[in-house]
């Protein structure tokens, strides 16, 4: 951005002598002038701040730039620079030019006329917003080049850590839950553009986002959007939650797997309701992730017919893959385990004694989901919104993080649940009732399926 802004107000550009001269004579005070109307505009939010009427941008650049006005309007018409008027309104070329210059604003004169804390609370309260996103991570780029030592002390701060002047961490309590996380995130995304080698801020925004990731009561007062967001960073930085060792099991001393207690519940609702019996069984508190089937993938060699399946974030529910390969990679795991020394006690001997790892069957399923009191949704309540799960009306439109909605999860703790990924089941679709009995469970429960043969999806998907 920083050559193509100054390339493009070279005056050697220009064809017209005169309009060279007078570019040139301007230049200096011409980048000045644009980015203080790049600030102007955007600080108008996303609805008014991409274009503006001429008497709008008159007044956005008074008083600082009274007298350069109308010279600045004329080479606008003349050669257009990097704003343009189109039917009346004047525009940046490029939303991206825009945001450039609003975070070297920030970075040249708010910095110096405000002060640096300033500078860092004012972008800190923009960060929930999206349409500051770009600004926020193009500031530590500009300051790295332009003024370096003030960079790290951006994404510290951020951070909610010591920029070596200050120490964050008390003034960040009071920021707003949604502040806090999307400027973690948003430093954690411009650090891994910008200072990737730099082990001690890496550390400290892993230990940032992962404290709210393991803070439900806090997670659950942000945005969902943020939360994809930070997410996504979170698995970039290496996500502690999971466990390298463990072929990225949940670390935990159960890896991930949650007790169900023996007992009767109600299954299908209305005129197919019914009772099913089911003993005590396991299931994961999340969906199988990216990073848990490609550690598969990398063990056996054996790559998912769709190549999408691998693609997003590792701590993604992994998703396109057919249920032979979810089978399959639950009979490796299986195996895996039972022979890894490290296997946490517990799990170790329920697989000696024949336990195996298996796709729930689809009462399993909805007995983790429904509990014995015949929930509508696997948590307490019968209304379904944007805060509990990843779907249609949340908007973010893509998978998340597992994990990224605490306040959908079941009284034992299981999340994913609804929403953000359909999940495979081993039993085959059929009608109701489900049998209880250990023979009738055995016909409807497959371990093994023909190509043609129709099997049991649950839990609906981010579009669902």
């Amino acid at each position: 951005y920083h050559r193509f802004v100054e390339t493009i107000l070279q005056s050697t550009h220009v064809a017209d002598r005169t309009v060279a001269q007078e570019l040139s004579s301007l230049r200096g005070n011409n980048i000045g002038l644009m980015s203080h109307l790049a600030f102007a505009m955007h600080r108008q939010g996303q609805a008014q701040g991409r274009e503006i009427e001429l008497d709008t941008l008159r007044q956005l650049l008074q008083p600082d730039f009274t007298d350069e006005v109308g010279d600045f309007v004329a080479l606008i018409h003349s050669r257009g620079t990097l704003v343009e008027e189109r039917d009346g309104y004047y525009r940046f070329i490029h939303l991206a030019f825009q945001e450039y210059l609003v975070a070297r604003y920030l970075a040249e004169d708010y910095w110096r006329d405000e002060g640096p804390k300033a500078t860092i609370r004012f972008l800190a309260a923009q960060t929930p917003d999206s349409w500051w996103r770009e600004v926020a991570t193009l500031l530590p780029g500009y300051l790295l080049k332009e003024l370096a030592p003030h960079a790290r002390r951006v994404l510290y701060a951020l951070a909610g850590g010591n920029d070596g002047r200050t120490d964050w961490s008390a003034e960040v309590v009071h920021w707003s839950p949604d502040v806090q996380l999307a400027a973690a995130e948003i430093a954690a995304t411009a650090s891994l553009e910008w200072f990737e080698q730099d082990q001690e801020l890496r550390q400290q925004l892993v230990d940032r986002l992962h404290y709210f990731f393991t803070t439900p009561d806090l997670l659950n007062q942000t945005a969902p959007q943020l939360r994809a967001n930070a997410g996504r960073a979170l698995a970039a930085l290496g996500d502690p939650r999971f466990s390298a060792d463990a072929w990225y099991l949940p670390n935990d001393p159960m890896l991930g797997f949650i007790a169900i207690p023996a007992g009767t519940f109600t299954m299908g609702e209305g005129e197919e309701a019914h009772q099913v019996t089911l003993p005590t069984f396991y299931i994961a508190r999340w969906p199988v992730t990216v990073a848990q089937f490609r550690a598969y993938v990398v063990a056996t060699g054996e790559q998912p017919k769709d190549s999408d399946s691998l693609r997003d974030p590792n701590n993604h529910p992994v998703h396109w893959l057919t249920w032979q390969e979810a089978t399959r990679y639950c009979a490796w795991l299986t195996a895996t385990l039972r022979a890894w020394a490290a296997t946490p006690p517990e799990v170790a001997e329920k697989l000696k004694a024949g336990w195996q790892i298996m796709l729930p069957s689809e009462a399993e399923w909805e007995r983790a989901a429904r509990g014995t009191k015949g929930r509508l949704y696997p948590w307490e309540g019968n209304e379904i919104d944007g805060n509990r799960a990843n779907y249609r009306d949340t908007g973010i439109g893509t998978t998340s993080a597992v994990g990224c909605f605490p306040a959908g999860a079941t009284p034992e703790g299981i999340e994913d649940l609804s929403g953000n990924i359909w999940e495979w089941t081993r039993s085959r679709y059929l009608g109701y009732p489900y049998p209880s009995d250990v023979q009738g469970r055995a016909k409807r429960e497959r371990f093994a399926a023909e190509d043609d043969e129709l099997l049991a999806m649950r839990g609906g998907g981010y579009l669902a």
